[in-house]
């Protein structure tokens, strides 16, 4: 069965039986922004270079968290437990006023979150943007009847060498951006009419661990064309 574009971006498949895999270079995360982290106070994202990590969204309400995608970080981290993986947690319904939201954000989710990741908030407007122009999120985070609607893929991002003065002339590359909860909407439907189905989410679990293992095994990649080449 071919997984749906709206699952794996065709930038993945192009890459994903190849017997030398390569995450695409999706684009480059060229612009920085200032963040409010629960640990380290304001910061930027610059403070991930160098290092793999991975972003996605989320929101404080009660029913309206990515618990999927903490629980995929933390297996991922099990799969690798000597490697640093950050991870980038923006809270869309937070503000930089709303401090005590983040700190417990972060206790609620103890067993999901380690020092490696940013629990983060931001000024609304910007980082709404922010994460529509720069991350391609598929739109701008919005409320609608009291429920925060905003984009649960995860993007994975490669931790960029320096070049020889000692700059990276962008934060990150965007290597990929899956979308779980999509893949288990299609495998919930598809497995009622076919008992042998090959589940999208164990493909697309196999590519998060392929790509975190492709970073380990080339930690010093030079830059390369963005996808489309």
């Amino acid at each position: 069965m071919l997984i749906s574009g709206l699952v794996i971006p065709q930038a993945y498949i192009r890459y994903m039986n190849s017997r030398d895999f390569r995450p695409p270079f999706e684009k480059g995360l060229t612009k920085n922004i200032r963040i409010l982290d629960d640990l380290r106070g304001i910061t930027s994202l610059d403070e991930f270079g160098g290092y793999m990590w991975v972003a996605y969204c989320s929101s404080s309400q009660a029913d309206n968290k990515n618990l999927l995608l903490h629980k995929k970080m933390k297996q991922l981290r099990a799969k690798f437990p000597n490697e640093t993986i950050k991870a980038a947690v923006f809270l869309v319904d937070v503000t930089i006023d709303e401090t005590e939201k983040l700190t417990a954000y972060r206790t609620e989710h103890s067993d999901y979150l380690t020092d490696n990741d940013y629990v983060i908030a931001g000024n609304a407007e910007v980082l709404h943007k922010y994460l529509r122009n720069e991350f391609r999120f598929e739109g701008i985070p919005y409320e609608k009847d009291g429920v925060w609607n905003y984009d649960r893929d995860l993007i994975i991002l490669d931790r960029l060498p320096e070049d020889k003065d000692g700059n990276r002339p962008v934060l990150a590359h965007m290597r990929g951006q899956l979308d779980f909860h999509s893949a288990i909407e299609l495998d919930q439907e598809a497995m009622k009419n076919n008992a042998k189905y090959v589940p999208n989410e164990e493909r697309v679990n196999q590519l998060l661990v392929d790509t975190i293992q492709y970073f380990i095994a080339n930690p010093n990649e030079e830059d390369a064309p963005l996808s489309g080449e």
